[in-house]
């Protein structure tokens, strides 16, 4: 009679999460080559994407002076890797200059690229190629990146300019083809992707820290008083390789959001941070 009635109780209780889960976090498709939304936050929680930390500093990804200590481990990292990468420009830039001939023209199709500024930055990325320009731009395999390209690709090099998305500041980089050189290289596409949205129509919304796979990666922005579309004003939005992600969300005093979420392909999920799923630690 005891077995049974745990078991009566664990199926309840199991039957309740799940309902709370499904109730509190919902999918919607997107498209399959969607616009970048410009409150996305970039791969590496811990300290932002790279091309944010080097290029235009910390203050945008985390403003709190309590995190002053955090965010002196964060400069330090990212000096020692800003060493690293004009390290690596300067080789590549002293390979380049040794060529004297160039291909034509880069095959249509997917290819490994060295992206630089020249000055604070030095990264691989992939560039899909059709008819000699430059159509996309990825980071980390995976990242989609806004940018423009204008001119059309001339001795394996290219110039193009990328958007970034809080302040709306535009980066003039070079793109350099050196596997293509001497032999034109056709690589794999970048992996799929897709979105998790947090949101949150409790008072005090703002106060609430999102962490994913225990690395910070910011705050609600403000509550919202309906359940908003994705990318809306007021969620605090991330893109994602897909696969199972933990959670845990801060709230003000003990108040926290624990639990799993799944990021599946074009998809964008909405995770709801409100009354009815928040617990006490």
């Amino acid at each position: 009679m005891f077995r049974i009635l745990i078991t009566f109780i664990f199926t309840i209780s199991f039957g309740f999460s799940f309902a709370q889960i499904k109730r509190d976090t919902s999918y919607t498709t997107i498209p399959e080559e969607p616009p970048i939304p410009e409150n996305v936050i970039g791969y590496r929680a811990d300290y932002g994407w790279r091309l944010f930390i080097n290029y235009f500093g910390y203050a945008e990804l985390i403003t709190d002076d309590i995190e002053a200590k955090y965010n002196k481990a964060l400069e330090e990292g990212a000096n020692k890797e800003l060493k690293i990468e004009m390290t690596k420009l300067g080789l590549i830039q002293s390979k380049y200059n040794l060529y004297t001939t160039f291909p034509m023209t880069i095959a249509d199709g997917w290819h490994k690229v060295v992206v630089t500024d020249n000055a604070h930055f030095c990264s691989d990325m992939k560039v899909l190629v059709q008819n000699n320009n430059i159509v996309k731009l990825a980071a980390e395999d995976f990242f989609p990146i806004n940018f423009s390209a204008p001119r059309q690709i001339r001795n394996a090099k290219n110039t193009i300019t990328i958007k970034k998305f809080y302040a709306q500041k535009l980066v003039t980089v070079d793109v350099y083809f050196m596997d293509d050189i001497e032999q034109q290289n056709i690589v794999e596409p970048p992996q799929k992707y897709g979105y998790v949205c947090f949101w949150s129509d409790i008072k005090n919304a703002e106060d609430i820290i999102i962490k994913i796979q225990d690395k910070k990666i910011g705050k609600v922005p403000l509550q919202s008083t309906t359940e908003p579309e994705c990318f809306s004003n007021g969620m605090l939005c991330k893109i994602l390789r897909p696969g199972q992600y933990s959670l845990l969300a801060l709230g003000r005093g003990t108040i926290v959001w624990r639990g799993e979420f799944l990021i599946k392909e074009n998809t964008c999920l909405k995770y709801h941070l409100g009354k009815s799923n928040k617990a006490w630690e």
